[in-house]
Protein backbone atom coordinates (compact mmCIF):
# COMPACT_ATOMS: atom_id res chain seq x y z
CA UNK A 1 0.00 0.00 0.00
CA UNK A 2 1.46 3.42 -0.80
CA UNK A 3 1.11 5.78 1.53
CA UNK A 4 0.83 9.77 0.62
CA UNK A 5 2.40 12.76 2.56
CA UNK A 6 1.77 16.23 1.10
CA UNK A 7 4.80 18.43 2.36
CA UNK A 8 4.27 22.04 4.10
CA UNK A 9 6.83 24.43 3.31
CA UNK A 10 7.80 24.79 7.21
CA UNK A 11 9.47 20.77 6.68
CA UNK A 12 12.00 22.46 4.50
CA UNK A 13 12.95 25.41 7.06
CA UNK A 14 16.65 25.57 9.01
CA UNK A 15 18.14 22.12 9.17
CA UNK A 16 14.87 20.51 8.47
CA UNK A 17 15.72 20.01 4.70
CA UNK A 18 19.11 18.60 5.26
CA UNK A 19 17.75 15.87 7.68
CA UNK A 20 14.81 14.63 5.00
CA UNK A 21 17.55 15.12 1.71
CA UNK A 22 19.90 12.17 4.33
CA UNK A 23 16.80 10.11 4.89
CA UNK A 24 15.39 7.34 2.66
CA UNK A 25 12.70 9.54 0.94
CA UNK A 26 13.70 9.27 -1.97
CA UNK A 27 14.11 5.81 -2.19
CA UNK A 28 10.46 5.34 -0.52
CA UNK A 29 9.49 7.56 -3.29
CA UNK A 30 11.41 5.68 -6.29
CA UNK A 31 10.27 2.51 -4.87
CA UNK A 32 6.40 3.35 -4.98
CA UNK A 33 6.00 2.57 -1.27
CA UNK A 34 5.45 6.64 -0.73
CA UNK A 35 3.63 9.11 -2.88
CA UNK A 36 4.57 12.59 -2.34
CA UNK A 37 1.54 15.33 -2.30
CA UNK A 38 2.40 19.39 -3.46
CA UNK A 39 0.09 22.15 -3.15
CA UNK A 40 0.36 25.47 -5.59
CA UNK A 41 1.37 27.16 -2.44
CA UNK A 42 4.40 24.97 -1.72
CA UNK A 43 5.90 25.47 -4.94
CA UNK A 44 4.52 29.46 -4.84
CA UNK A 45 6.66 29.71 -1.27
CA UNK A 46 9.43 27.46 -2.06
CA UNK A 47 9.97 30.32 -5.58
CA UNK A 48 9.99 32.92 -3.18
CA UNK A 49 13.74 31.63 -1.91
CA UNK A 50 15.01 33.18 -5.34
CA UNK A 51 14.50 36.58 -3.99
CA UNK A 52 16.86 35.63 -0.57
CA UNK A 53 18.58 32.61 -1.05
CA UNK A 54 19.65 31.56 -4.69
CA UNK A 55 22.01 28.80 -3.65
CA UNK A 56 19.58 27.19 -1.80
CA UNK A 57 16.97 27.43 -3.77
CA UNK A 58 18.50 25.66 -6.58
CA UNK A 59 19.51 22.59 -4.34
CA UNK A 60 16.03 22.47 -3.02
CA UNK A 61 14.54 22.55 -6.52
CA UNK A 62 16.87 19.84 -7.51
CA UNK A 63 15.91 17.84 -4.49
CA UNK A 64 12.23 18.40 -5.15
CA UNK A 65 12.52 17.39 -8.31
CA UNK A 66 13.86 14.03 -7.60
CA UNK A 67 11.18 13.21 -5.67
CA UNK A 68 8.09 14.41 -7.46
CA UNK A 69 4.92 11.95 -8.33
CA UNK A 70 3.35 14.07 -10.37
CA UNK A 71 0.48 15.06 -7.94
CA UNK A 72 0.19 18.45 -7.55
CA UNK A 73 -3.36 19.78 -6.10
CA UNK A 74 -5.26 22.53 -8.08
CA UNK A 75 -5.27 25.83 -6.20
CA UNK A 76 -8.48 25.44 -3.89
CA UNK A 77 -10.38 28.24 -5.52
CA UNK A 78 -10.67 26.05 -8.61
CA UNK A 79 -11.48 23.20 -6.61
CA UNK A 80 -14.64 24.91 -4.88
CA UNK A 81 -15.58 26.82 -7.99
CA UNK A 82 -15.95 23.38 -9.79
CA UNK A 83 -17.47 21.93 -7.20
CA UNK A 84 -20.16 24.73 -6.34
CA UNK A 85 -21.11 24.69 -10.06
CA UNK A 86 -21.54 20.82 -10.89
CA UNK A 87 -23.53 20.95 -6.86
CA UNK A 88 -21.04 17.44 -6.32
CA UNK A 89 -17.47 15.88 -5.65
CA UNK A 90 -15.91 15.90 -8.61
CA UNK A 91 -14.01 12.99 -9.70
CA UNK A 92 -10.73 12.31 -8.04
CA UNK A 93 -8.35 13.22 -10.38
CA UNK A 94 -9.91 16.72 -11.18
CA UNK A 95 -8.10 17.49 -7.82
CA UNK A 96 -4.47 17.14 -9.14
CA UNK A 97 -3.00 18.56 -12.10
CA UNK A 98 -2.38 16.63 -15.13
CA UNK A 99 1.25 15.24 -15.28
CA UNK A 100 1.35 17.43 -18.80
CA UNK A 101 0.04 20.28 -17.05
CA UNK A 102 2.70 19.67 -14.32
CA UNK A 103 5.51 19.05 -16.92
CA UNK A 104 4.73 22.55 -17.96
CA UNK A 105 5.27 23.87 -15.01
CA UNK A 106 8.37 21.83 -13.91
CA UNK A 107 10.35 22.96 -17.23
CA UNK A 108 10.81 26.61 -15.05
CA UNK A 109 11.79 24.93 -12.27
CA UNK A 110 14.45 22.38 -13.67
CA UNK A 111 15.81 25.49 -16.15
CA UNK A 112 16.35 28.06 -12.72
CA UNK A 113 17.90 24.93 -10.96
CA UNK A 114 20.29 24.21 -13.77
CA UNK A 115 21.61 28.07 -14.52
CA UNK A 116 19.30 28.04 -17.76
CA UNK A 117 16.90 30.63 -16.79
CA UNK A 118 16.97 33.84 -15.22
CA UNK A 119 15.07 33.63 -11.61
CA UNK A 120 13.09 36.82 -11.23
CA UNK A 121 11.93 36.14 -14.84
CA UNK A 122 10.94 32.97 -14.16
CA UNK A 123 8.89 34.06 -10.75
CA UNK A 124 7.41 36.56 -12.95
CA UNK A 125 6.35 33.92 -15.54
CA UNK A 126 5.89 31.35 -12.88
CA UNK A 127 2.91 33.87 -11.28
CA UNK A 128 1.74 34.73 -14.30
CA UNK A 129 0.82 31.00 -15.55
CA UNK A 130 0.81 28.84 -12.55
CA UNK A 131 -2.83 28.64 -11.48
CA UNK A 132 -4.57 27.18 -14.57
CA UNK A 133 -8.10 28.06 -14.78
Amino acid sequence: MTRKIIFDRSAFHGGNFESIQKSNLKNLVDDGIICVYFTVAFWEETSRLARTNKDELKKQLLYLLSIDTYKWFRPIENIIEAEVKNGRRLEDDFYVFTQEEIALKQKDFIDIAHGNLDISQAIDEHEKKFILR
